[in-house]
């Protein structure tokens, strides 16, 4: 037989038979790894030992394998018990599944343990995937290279052969050979340091000795590393760089826990050094399990495609999410960093000790790491009363995202690996956390805490799904009596974790008799779509003007998937309002007849509105907003809510209404009536300004409260955006001010001002100014002022600069880092002048945009979605309708998110078409 016909036979049968998944006859359980990085040339050499257990008989050993050079003449199976090597007759490499399969000529024996051994050899890219190279200026200005790793959700397999699926588990060996003068981390601790021996290493493994004529010379080490605890190929990391760390205070839990940076950004660290023991002692508390390994690395990577990355013992960071300057970053930098780093620690637990089985329940992951962040932020400083606007955020992004037609299922199914970078979206992370919240509050949180403690140690170093975890807390609840015992989570939650989408209840009150009906449907952004039968187990949670009872979340009544109505009876007269839904405890919309809305906005507007909660006052705004979206109430109604406003002074509900506002406004700017409705907003938010706002001097020994801070920012941000009282004069003023002082000192203003001032200094500037900041920009070494900075460059309204950002974004040596990409593309599209000018550089210059960006190819797909997101007219949307279908080769790659942005301009576009006169109307009674 010929072989290519035996390649295509083979193929023909693994495709059919596994997919994209690999078989899993031949399963893995140690592996031994060893990398030499050549930082000079920016390619690594390798060879892997994988000792495996046959578990069903097959010709074929079938792993992973993605642009690596595979030695494959000095590929070996060895039979572990005789030591007698086995007959190797190919090894074959298919790019479509990346599949590497060995082929022998006898099956292995079921049972029997062998070793793989897989020389290799690969280039350090900078894409920000697999094993890469990123480099960063020394304070001399030389460029320096370091190399790091990013391997989730599937690119271990650019590093290094290996059956890269989340459920085949094994322990790693791990040493990582590397120039003198280097330091190489990985997710154990270092055992020992060796020098290499380049003839022993010849003699013995077969490389190709020209690999190590450059290395064979004194200078070159081994680190050698203890053997992990079972671990999935996604979390693996290492790094080889010069970078130093401080070490924290050990705590009760005897972690060893260090911070890595650059040398120059060693003063960077405190914050996360004090916070980081503090959280990994909370979590170890939390779940009643001790953190497994003996050490915890924190490492700060100058180019960083995610936030942040879980990797077991080796989380990696964006440096913004890890370094904070307290001379100049910011109060929500701040709790940036302490919420990534809380994320990424409970992952140590939820994710890493106890691992997905599939990419299917992602959100198992990312969804719990969402959930308890929050949790411990609010731990460990209570006084910032953040819980309330992270369980906020949370739902209304997810809210906004489920409520489009290609959405998706938390449990999501996967097929081809390609489209699990897809899923890391609201979904997985915030509605995967909101839904733990639902459970939290209709089960109660000790219940939940105490479900979860038993899953993690029941599945403790394996893997396990959604029922899984189902199962544990179904026991839990029965067994404390939190649910009836005829109902298990698992027929509640199934209905929010398979199905796409989320409900909307509708209260329509009988007032003579003191009752009313809930209905439920599926919420929708486009109000055409009439075909959604979607039903849901939802936990209906009320209480009137007469009981004012908002403590108790417990459930009332449940609304089973397969009613079509619930009747309430126990409510008040006619002159009293109800509220369902109490402390937003369940992830549903609430629509109520006209009346009922009419009490609450009354009672909002009279002496008593802070008696509703925050969360319910934040929903009331949104759920308002987004039913006047698609025409269930009326945009009049939303309108007479607002004025409540002039009252209000908690952050949380105005961050909802500015943000809700934000949206009219971002569809409106671009049509004749955005002055009148500028004219609506400066009406609105001049009182708040005049309140709060106004471009504080603060005290860098004084202690700032989160929230408070934060409302102070807004109210500044939204002032200066839609040019309140004198907002924008005193922003120029403080910019002036700056650029001519030394070192552009800020004048003692508070951090979180730095955008407002950046933003309106360079929106009313010229040229000098604006590359002034570029530079600025350029030189700065404190990652969090440079974000700053980047953004505010979007605010020019000169096209001549902005076009200049846009194309320096696409380059690959102007100073913008890859993952910095879709930042610029978003702060120019939302600028005055920025969406004619993105839209027509995005249609010329679709392709150098994604070749940038390759292969975390989501960064086109925030893009687009931005653009789609300020789309208005017919026309426009038959643009991108055009630009998708012509570069469809691209699109590929993010084919989701291409759906998504068209279904969002096309809801622009309905609802210019239905509500642009209403808002015309209403303009002129409310803005004047």
């Amino acid at each position: 037989m010929g072989t290519y016909l035996r390649i295509y036979l083979i193929w023909c049968v693994i495709g059919a038979v596994f997919g994209y998944r690999l078989p899993d006859d031949v399963i893995p359980e140690h592996y031994t790894l060893q990398v030499i990085t050549d930082l000079d040339n920016f390619d690594f050499n390798g060879k892997v030992w994988i000792d495996v257990t046959c578990k069903t008989p097959t010709n074929n050993i079938t792993l992973h394998s993605k642009l690596l050079n595979i030695d494959k003449t000095n590929v070996t199976v060895e039979e572990t018990d005789t030591k007698k090597y086995l007959n190797v007759t190919d090894v074959l490499l298919f790019k479509e599944t990346d599949f590497l399969t060995i082929n022998l000529p006898e099956p292995l024996k079921v049972n029997e343990k062998y070793k793989i051994y897989i020389p290799f050899d690969g280039k350090l890219a900078n894409i920000l995937a697999g094993y890469y190279r990123s480099s960063y200026q020394d304070v001399d200005g030389k460029q320096t290279w370091l190399a790091t790793t990013q391997f989730q959700p599937s690119d271990a397999r650019r590093a290094f052969p290996c059956f890269d699926e989340p459920a085949m588990k094994a322990k790693f060996s791990i040493s990582i050979g590397r120039k003198e003068g280097y330091t190489a981390i990985s997710n154990m601790p270092l055992t020992k340091t060796e020098n290499i021996n380049i003839n022993s290493l010849f003699r013995k493994y077969k490389v190709n000795k020209s690999v190590f004529i450059r290395i064979g010379k004194p200078g070159w080490e081994w680190d050698r590393f203890q053997t992990t605890v079972p671990i999935s190929t996604y979390l693996i990391a290492y790094a080889v760089s010069d970078f130093v760390y401080e070490t924290s205070p050990k705590d009760h839990s005897n972690v060893t826990f260090r911070i890595w940076c650059r040398k120059s950004a060693i003063d960077q660290i405190g914050f996360a050094k004090d916070v980081g023991p503090k959280i990994l002692s909370f979590y170890e508390k939390y779940f009643e399990i001790d953190y497994p390994l003996p050490k915890q690395d924190m490492i700060a990577v100058p180019d960083f495609s995610a936030g942040a990355m879980e990797n077991w013992g080796l989380i990696t960071f964006r440096e913004v999410f890890l370094l904070l300057d307290p001379q100049v970053s910011s109060t929500l930098n701040k709790l940036n960093v302490i919420s990534v780093i809380a994320h990424e620690l409970a992952h140590q637990w939820f994710g890493n000790l106890v691992t997905m089985k599939w990419w299917s329940d992602l959100w198992l992951n990312e969804g719990f790491a969402t959930f308890m962040s929050a949790i411990a932020v609010d731990h460990i400083f209570p006084e910032w009363n953040s819980l309330e606007e992270d369980t906020s955020v949370n739902i209304m992004g997810m809210f906004n995202f489920d409520a489009m037609l290609n959405s998706h299922p938390v449990s999501v199914p996967i097929g081809d690996p390609k489209e699990i970078e897809e899923i890391f979206d609201p979904i997985s992370y915030k509605k995967g956390s909101s839904v733990l919240h639902m459970m939290s509050k209709f089960l109660g949180s000790e219940t939940l805490r105490k479900a979860v403690s038993n899953y993690l140690k029941i599945h403790k170093y394996s893997n396990a799904d959604k029922d899984d975890l189902f199962e544990s807390i179904t026991e839990e609840a029965h067994r404390v009596g939190a649910l009836p015992s005829n109902l298990t989570v698992k027929t509640i939650m199934d209905t929010w974790t398979l199905q796409t989408g989320y409900p909307v209840i509708t209260v329509k009150r009988n007032y003579e008799d003191g009752t009313a009906v809930v209905t439920q449907k599926r919420y929708l952004k486009d109000r055409t779509y009439t075909g959604d039968k979607t039903k849901w187990w939802i936990p209906l949670t009320y209480t009137t003007s007469k009981e004012m009872n908002f403590n108790d979340t417990e459930t009332r009544k449940w609304f089973a998937s397969d009613d079509n109505q619930v009747m309430i009876t126990d409510l008040p007269s006619k002159d009293d309002w109800v509220i369902f839904n109490i402390q937003t405890s369940g992830l549903y919309r609430v629509n109520y007849d006209e009346k009922n809305w009419n009490l609450l906005i009354d009672y909002l507007k009279g002496p008593d509105f802070e008696k509703i909660p925050i969360l319910n006052r934040v929903f009331i705004i949104d759920n308002a907003a987004n039913f006047a979206r698609i025409k269930e109430i009326s945009y009049e109604l939303f309108f007479k809510l607002l004025e409540y406003l002039k009252q209000e002074e908690k952050f949380v509900p105005w961050k909802s209404a500015i943000r809700n506002l934000d949206l009219i406004y971002q569809v409106l700017r671009r049509t004749p009536i955005h002055e009148k409705f500028t004219r609506y907003m400066q009406k609105i938010v001049s009182p708040i300004y005049s309140k709060i706002g106004g471009f504080h001097k603060q005290d860098p020994k004084e202690k700032l409260l989160y929230d408070k801070v934060q409302h102070e920012a807004l109210a500044t941000a939204a002032a200066c955006k839609y040019n309140a009282s004198d907002c924008v004069e005193k922003a120029q003023f403080y910019f002036k001010n700056i650029l001519e002082s030394k070192n552009h000192d800020f004048q003692g203003l508070g951090n979180d001002f730095r955008g407002s001032v950046y933003c309106m200094g360079i929106k009313y500037s010229g040229r000098a100014e604006w590359e002034t900041m570029w530079n600025a920009y350029l030189n700065s070494n404190v990652a969090s002022l440079k974000n700053t900075i980047l953004s505010s460059l979007g605010c020019s309204r000169d096209e001549e600069l902005l076009k200049q950002l846009l194309e320096s974004a696409i380059s690959n040596d102007k100073g913008i880092r890859t993952q910095d990409v879709a930042n610029v593309y978003q702060n120019v599209i939302a600028s005055e002048s920025g969406f004619d000018l993105a839209k027509n550089f995005i249609n010329d210059n679709i392709k150098t945009l994604f070749e940038r960006v390759k292969p975390t190819y989501n960064k086109v797909s925030t893009i687009i979605n931005t653009l789609a997101q300020n789309i208005l007219y017919e026309e426009e949307y038959k643009w991108m309708e055009d630009l998708i279908q012509k570069y469809d080769k691209y699109f590929k790659h993010i084919s989701i998110g291409a759906k998504q942005a068209l279904e969002t301009a096309k809801v622009n576009v309905q609802w210019y078409k239905d509500n642009y006169e209403v808002i015309k109307g209403l303009l002129d009674k409310y803005a004047e």
